[in-house]
């Protein structure tokens, strides 16, 4: 029995809601982990199958896809880690 476009839209649907389900739980996960062993959560980056392709070109992925939310995600993280250094300087006099 074929399916109707209707039912494939709403399996599409059902399986989007269970994959953000999954991923709020998930970085819920990430950021308790983090907090547990007393070290600041920098940020996540999502698969992204051109990060690995780009590595063995020996390509930088950030400079070949920076609008992908990969490459945003990357660009957070560094300044992430800036803002947590700057925050660890100790004031000269």
């Amino acid at each position: 029995m074929a399916n109707s476009a209707a039912q494939i839209e709403e399996r599409r649907k059902q399986f989007l809601e269970q994959q953000q389900k999954l991923k709020t739980r998930m970085n819920k996960v990430k950021h308790k982990i983090a907090e547990e062993l007393n070290i600041p959560f920098l940020g996540s980056i999502p698969i992204d199958q051109k990060i690995s392709e780009d590595s063995d070109k020996g390509v930088f992925f950030i400079i070949e896809h920076s609008d992908s939310p990969s490459s945003r995600a990357f660009m957070e993280i560094v300044t992430n880690i800036e803002g947590f250094l700057r925050s660890k300087e100790k004031p000269t006099r």
